[in-house]
Formats: structure tokens, sequence, C-alpha cells
């Protein structure tokens, strides 16, 4: 089957579907604001008691990668 723009607008998958309209609903609710929802988000991120991004250093390996 050929890859392409046609391709694309025929097959449609539910959990896309359902996770595209949220994200639609999220966004409308900033007023299509991109630094309000990234303010929204934030606000989320305390909220919760779980840390969502850890920026510690890794540890390197003493052995080079082959």
């Amino acid at each position: 089957m050929a890859q392409g723009k046609h391709a694309e607008s025929t097959w449609k998958a539910p959990i896309v579907e359902e996770v595209r309209a949220a994200r639609q609903e999220l966004f409308a609710a900033c007023e299509y604001d991109l630094d309000k929802l990234v303010a929204r988000l934030r606000e989320g991120e305390l909220q919760h008691s779980r840390p969502s991004v850890s920026y510690s250093k890794r540890v390197q390996s003493e052995e080079p990668a082959q």
C-alpha cells in the first residue's frame, strides 16, 4: 500500500482521535496561547506528588562504547 496524504486520511485509530480531541480542548481552554498552556501544565505538575521529569546527570560508564 502506498504511503502518502491519501493513505493518512483513510486510516483513523480511536485512541489517536481521543488524544487529539483532548489536546484541542486543553489548548482551547488556554485561548490558544502557548504561554498559558505551559503555565497550566506546570501548575498541574505542582499539584501532583510525582515528579514528571528528572534532569539529574547520568553516570558515565568507564568503558567506551564500541
